[in-house]
């Protein structure tokens, strides 16, 4: 293993231990070997979700990108959403609802980046997952982010790619 992916690895191993002692999500059991392939389960996912994970040079900290549920509650919520039909599986969903609720992409646009950056993210060992849930209709995905090809500086980069991130410079 390369020391990039090394460093990928260990950060988000950080960074999900730091938010499981928050309180913020429950710790993923780590997979072994960056070159860990993606195995689909047999039950049928309903809904997906996908955590970006990765050290932040700007934080100089694990970090992993949320969006804001945007209703009464307003609470902090890893991007994800249903599995819709155009959907090739659970992890092309998860993908495809980043590019929606992240970078603020249309549909059709979210659906074509979601296979191009699954397709990188499955080559590169970098996904993680799927972490069912009991009754099988819930799978969960975690992407080290500097391990993405063009991620344009990982986690740092995601965000400030991000839709929210963008409107908040445009009103600054």
């Amino acid at each position: 293993m390369c020391s990039a992916a090394r460093e990928a690895a260990a950060a988000a191993a950080e960074a999900r231990a730091a938010m499981h002692r928050a309180g913020r999500v429950p710790a993923l059991p780590p997979q072994p070997g960056a070159a860990a392939h993606h195995t689909e389960v047999a039950a049928p996912a309903r809904h997906a979700c996908l955590l970006l994970v990765g050290r932040s040079q700007r934080h100089a900290a694990p970090a992993g990108l949320l969006v804001m549920e945007t209703g009464r509650r307003q609470r902090w919520m890893v991007p994800g959403g249903y599995v819709d039909r155009g959907d090739d599986d659970a992890a092309h969903a998860a993908f495809r609802e980043m590019g929606e609720e992240l970078l603020g992409l249309g549909k059709r646009a979210a659906a074509a980046q979601a296979r191009h950056l699954l397709a990188q993210a499955r080559h590169t060992g970098v996904l993680r997952g799927p972490f069912v849930s009991a009754d099988g209709s819930h799978h969960a995905f975690a992407v080290l982010a500097d391990g993405l090809v063009g991620s344009g500086g990982g986690i740092d980069g995601a965000l400030g790619r991000s839709k929210p991130e963008r409107a908040a410079a445009s009103d600054r």
